[in-house]
C-alpha cells in the first residue's frame, strides 16, 4: 500500500509540476490549488469533527500526500511567477539597468533558476514523503 501511495504520489508530482503547466495558466494553478486545498482541509475537518468520523491510517496517509502535493504545486508556481514577475518589472520599469550585475544574472539564467525551485521542491517533497509514509500512525 505504502509503495502504491509513493507511486501515485510520484506521479501526481510529476504532472503537475512538468505536464500541467503546459495546458493551464500559473494563475489557474495557483488558484485551484489554492482552492482544492482549502475544500479538502475544511472536509477532512468537518468530517472528523462533527461527523466523527475516524480516518484509517491509508486514507490519512493518502490524504497528506495529496495536501502535500497541493502545497509543493501552490509554492513550485508561485516561485516561478515570482521569477517571471521580476523579469517583466524590470522590462519595464527599469530597461536601461538590465545589462548589470543582479539583473543580469537573473536575466542569463532565468530557467536555471526556475528549474533550481523546481528540484528544491522535488527534493523537499521526497523527504516529506518518506516521512509521511514511514512514520508512527496516529492512533
Amino acid at each position: 500500500m505504502k509503495v502504491l501511495l509513493a507511486l501515485l504520489f510520484a506521479g501526481l508530482l510529476y504532472y503537475s509540476f512538468f505536464r500541467l503547466p503546459r495546458y493551464v495558466s500559473r494563475g489557474a494553478l495557483i488558484g485551484g490549488s489554492l482552492l482544492m486545498l482549502l475544500v479538502m482541509v475544511l472536509g477532512v475537518a468537518v468530517a472528523v469533527r462533527w461527523l466523527n468520523a475516524s480516518l484509517s491510517p491509508g486514507l490519512g496517509q493518502a490524504l497528506s500526500l495529496l495536501q502535500t502535493a497541493l502545497v509543493l504545486t501552490l509554492m513550485n508556481q508561485v516561485s516561478h511567477y515570482m521569477v517571471d514577475y521580476q523579469l517583466r518589472w524590470h522590462e519595464e520599469n527599469n530597461a536601461g539597468n538590465r545589462h548589470r550585475f543582479p539583473l543580469s544574472v537573473l536575466i542569463d539564467y532565468q530557467r536555471g533558476i526556475k528549474t533550481t525551485f523546481t528540484v528544491f521542491w522535488l527534493v523537499g517533497a521526497a523527504m516529506l514523503a518518506f516521512g509521511i509514509l514511514t512514520g508512527p500512525q496516529p492512533g
